[in-house]
């Protein structure tokens, strides 16, 4: 069972985190931290670029 990300107030300061059964990032996790976490931080004035690594659950038809 995996539990939900926790989003602190201020995003800078606190950092969102999650945890699997197994203890390895997934895209459930991912999609999660994705759509709570980065989006809404996302300031509107400026373009964002998400350089993630190769991993298998940075890769979802969700998140693209």
């Amino acid at each position: 069972m995996e539990t939900c990300l926790h989003r602190q107030a201020n995003p800078v300061d606190k950092p969102a985190y999650a945890a699997s059964n197994k203890g390895w990032m997934n895209s459930e996790i991912f999609h999660k931290w994705f759509i709570k976490y980065f989006i809404p931080n996302i300031p509107n004035e400026h373009p964002a670029l998400l350089i993630v690594d190769g991993h298998v659950s940075h890769i979802s038809c969700d998140v693209i």
